[in-house]
């Protein structure tokens, strides 16, 4: 079994009420050999006023809620990563499904960055799921090429990056505070993170709260067949319609 190369795995996840997340993941990772660390602080009872006032601006800090919570706890996994030194990392949100093949594309990515001398591989940020249905067209798709500069990422399910990213984020984060959810504060903010935003083709990984596997732990939507049967759709048009880009 192919080992992940990376330094570190944090799963984001809430202590209560999202136990058959963690069998999920307990099961996946299992399987593939992945170790992980749980990010088990930031739960929306645990954020009190210290949090607010080092992490938080505007609307989010006012309004605390689930998006407050899961912001939380991807800003501590950052913190987590500048405190321990670790060189890399893989974050993922509790709800992620894995592709068979995940250890593998993932592990060739990383040759890719050190390979390629367009790739500042201290400053990746690398988005692996396809959580916005955002895939790379065909005509820009390079034979043997997993990764390509983007502008946003899909969504923070299933990212990876490194130390020196981690650390701008932090530093931004305490002096200037984050406003919005934390998928959208790392585009919002990449150029005063100094980050360089890529996604994977193909995309390895899915969040199982957008597919209708789980229910949603930001919204009203909740898993069944029925939408599970509407994200497979929009995946297979999706697919047909890039061919022609």
């Amino acid at each position: 079994m192919s080992k992940l190369n990376v330094s570190k795995v944090f799963v984001l996840h809430v202590k209560k009420g999202y136990e058959n997340r963690l069998e999920s993941i307990k099961k996946q990772f299992g399987q593939m050999g992945i170790d992980f660390e749980l990010i088990l602080d930031g739960d929306i009872p645990d954020i009190n006023q210290y949090y607010l006032d080092r992490y938080f601006r505007d609307e989010i800090k006012e309004k605390v809620n689930a998006v407050t919570s899961c912001t939380l706890k991807h800003i501590l996994a950052y913190e987590e990563v500048v405190k321990n030194n670790y060189k890399d990392c893989l974050i993922f949100e509790d709800d992620i499904f894995l592709t068979p093949d995940f250890i593998e594309v993932f592990n060739e990515t990383m040759d890719e960055i050190k390979n390629r001398q367009d790739i500042d591989e201290k400053r990746v940020f690398i988005s692996y799921e396809n959580s916005r249905m955002k895939l790379i067209p065909v005509s820009q798709r390079i034979s043997g090429q997993h990764l390509y500069r983007a502008n946003s990422t899909r969504y923070a399910g299933a990212y990876y990056t490194t130390l020196d990213v981690a650390k701008s984020i932090v530093k931004h984060t305490l002096e200037n505070k984050c406003e919005i959810v934390s998928d959208w504060y790392l585009t919002e903010h990449q150029d005063d993170f100094g980050m360089h935003i890529y996604w994977c083709h193909p995309p390895i990984a899915e969040q199982g709260s957008h597919s209708g596997r789980f229910d949603s732990g930001l919204n009203k939507k909740r898993a069944g067949i029925y939408r599970q049967i509407a994200w497979n759709a929009q995946k297979i048009y999706k697919s047909l319609v890039i061919r022609f880009k």
